[in-house]
């Protein structure tokens, strides 16, 4: 019964553990707030208002034409991307709407 039990909860980690890949999102790196509104966020115009509302401690988000998705970084590694179209690896826990940054990279 032991060894049954082991094994469930080793196929149930493998499971959980690949179902956490990272993924690939592109947008701008905006504040909470206005990451609600594509058409203020999304663009490099939006880059004093952010910074304005991150160093008052405001979540970080990435807005893109389809919605935003709040993300698990720092606000001077979010700062540092402000005003560019950036590429973002990592994990997004549905459940939050955040993602789990692994890397962000202005795009090309």
């Amino acid at each position: 019964m032991k060894k049954l039990l082991i094994l469930a909860l080793v196929l149930f980690a493998s499971v959980a553990f690949a179902a956490a890949e990272d993924m690939t999102f592109k947008g701008w790196v905006s504040d909470e707030a206005c990451a609600k509104d594509f058409a203020k966020a999304g663009n490099a115009e939006h880059k004093g208002c952010a910074t304005g509302c991150l160093s008052r401690g405001g979540g970080v988000a990435l807005v893109s034409e389809s919605g935003f998705h709040l993300l698990d970084i720092t606000n001077e590694k979010a700062i540092e991307n402000l005003g560019m179209e950036v590429t973002v690896m990592g994990t997004l826990d549905e459940a939050t709407n955040t993602i789990k940054v692994t890397s962000i990279a202005a795009s090309k």
